[in-house]
C-alpha cells in the first residue's frame, strides 16, 4: 500500500499497488489513521515488548507512594514549615530515584 494525493480538495487515501490496470483498492488515510492509532492504545505493550518491571522502577514506585503519603499526612497536620519540608522531600526523593 501507499500514501496517494489526488490534487487539491481531495482526501488522501492508502491504495495497493496494481500493474494489470485493474482498479486499485483503497481507504481513506484519516479513517486507517484513527483506527490504527485506537488499535495501538488498546495494545498491552508490556506484553509486546516483554518488558517485567525492574528493581529500580519498583523501588522508585514505592518511594512516590511513601512521599505521597507523607505530604498528605503533613498538609493534614498543618504548620509553616510542612510547605518548606515537602519541597525539601520531594527533592531528595527525585535526586535518589535519579541517582
Amino acid at each position: 500500500m501507499h500514501y496517494k494525493t489526488r490534487g487539491k480538495g481531495t482526501e488522501p487515501r492508502l491504495e495497493t499497488f496494481r500493474n494489470d490496470g485493474k482498479k486499485a483498492h483503497s481507504v481513506f488515510y484519516a479513517d486507517f489513521e484513527e483506527m490504527f492509532l485506537k488499535f495501538l492504545d488498546q495494545l498491552d505493550w508490556t506484553e509486546v515488548l516483554d518488558i517485567a518491571e525492574s528493581e529500580d522502577l519498583k523501588r522508585a514506585e514505592d518511594a512516590l507512594a511513601s512521599l505521597d503519603f507523607d505530604i498528605a499526612r503533613a498538609e493534614q497536620q498543618g504548620g509553616e514549615d510542612s510547605y518548606f519540608v515537602n519541597q525539601h522531600a520531594v527533592y531528595d526523593t527525585a535526586k535518589a530515584v535519579v541517582d
